[in-house]
């Protein structure tokens, strides 16, 4: 099965998804009042977009053993990844609200660019090449386990 060419529409659309989130974020905070000059808010505002698909990309992709020591280094990707989205989901909310939009639309949209990207990357997860599907692994393992069997016994 060839999914090179879905592949290559879940990169695209993450990496759409990625800077949608960057210039909302960057629009929130222009258009928000603030005494701060716009040369110290912009970058603050880029990064709360990078850190949520920062912690994205590395949860999903990372192959993770169940230990203490992977568990608390999830974790902690996860501390600065959670309020980063929380905090991009607020400022595209506002802004949306900023631009008119009804308040169901403007609690909606936020979730759809970051779901975007959190689908995006689980689709490239599972597809990458060489990657057998979930369900075909554990029946690779009993075979194995058999072909060693027959050959021992």
């Amino acid at each position: 099965m060839d999914n090179t060419s879905g592949r290559r529409w879940a990169r695209t659309f993450l990496g759409i998804a990625l800077f949608v989130s960057v210039v909302g974020n960057i629009g929130h905070t222009v258009l928000a009042d603030s005494e701060i000059s716009l040369w110290l808010r912009v970058p603050g505002a880029v990064v709360w977009p990078f850190f949520t698909f920062g912690g994205i990309e590395i949860v999903v992709r990372m192959v993770w053993e169940r230990s203490f020591t992977h568990r608390l280094g999830r974790n902690i990707i996860l501390l600065p990844a959670i309020p980063a989205a929380i905090t991009s989901y607020q400022h595209l909310y506002s802004l949306l609200l900023m631009m008119g939009e009804e308040r169901f639309i403007a609690s909606i949209g936020p979730l759809a660019i970051d779901g975007m990207m959190i689908g995006c990357t689980m689709v490239l997860l599972f597809t990458r090449p060489g990657t057998p599907p979930a369900d075909v692994e554990p029946a690779l393992q009993r075979l194995e386990a058999l072909a060693l069997d027959q050959t021992m016994g």
